[in-house]
């Protein structure tokens, strides 16, 4: 339980030039979160070069509950992250992506779990003709885990696990199997899963990366 005054729940949502989905991401947030009346919402902005975090400072002048933090240049999910995380001090930490994959109705459910376990990962259910990308094929035939979707991006866990797991290059996606090798206990979140692109064109290596990473 955290300590009086102390924050309950940060989530952290790295954005990269999403200008036309921060207002409505944001909403849907603050409805998603009302359960708790202490918490912080940190959106970092990884490098965007429309107006992604001219929004995003507008927001947080209004609301207290939000911080911004920018990055200078295009760094990926995990120096975006780590930055969140560096910035961040709630007692549950729940990550999420920016671009509408992930739906900020199952926060509660990652919340709640974190009362049993140290990391949840989330399990992508409706998948294309139900596949399992490559990557998680790879990580539970060579680390012999059982968790269905442990390299997806919607994840939760505790402030004890963020202190004694530093992440650096791509680790973010393996954070539920360096928790397992620590000792740490991981379950899983059922969630539905959008495959989004932005403006509705996927490219190559857009598809490429969803086929192996998810």
């Amino acid at each position: 339980m955290p300590k009086n005054g102390a924050l309950d729940l940060s989530v952290i949502i790295p954005v990269h030039n999403e200008e036309g989905n921060i207002e409505y991401l944001y909403k849907e947030l603050k409805e998603a979160i009302n359960f708790s009346k202490r918490y912080e919402m940190i959106f970092v902005d990884d490098g965007s070069r429309d107006n992604s975090f001219a929004i995003l400072s507008r927001i947080a002048r209004e609301d207290k509950n939000v911080k911004v933090v920018k990055l200078r240049g295009n760094y990926g999910q995990t120096v975006a992250m780590r930055a969140g995380l560096d910035v961040c001090s709630g007692e549950k930490i729940i990550t999420m992506d920016g671009d509408g994959q992930h739906h900020p109705k199952y926060i509660i459910d990652f919340y709640k779990k974190l009362d049993v376990y140290d990391v949840v990962c989330n399990n992508r259910l409706n998948r294309r003709k139900k596949t399992t990308p490559l990557g998680n094929f790879l990580v539970r035939l060579l680390f012999k885990v059982p968790y269905r979707d442990s390299i997806g991006g919607m994840k939760g866990f505790t402030k004890k696990v963020k202190e004694e797991i530093y992440l650096y290059g791509n680790m973010h996606r393996y954070l539920p199997l360096l928790a397992r090798w620590r000792g740490f206990k991981v379950g899983e979140q059922e969630i539905s899963f959008l495959f989004r692109i932005q403006r509705g064109r996927a490219t190559f290596l857009e598809v490429l990366g969803y086929l192996v990473w998810g």
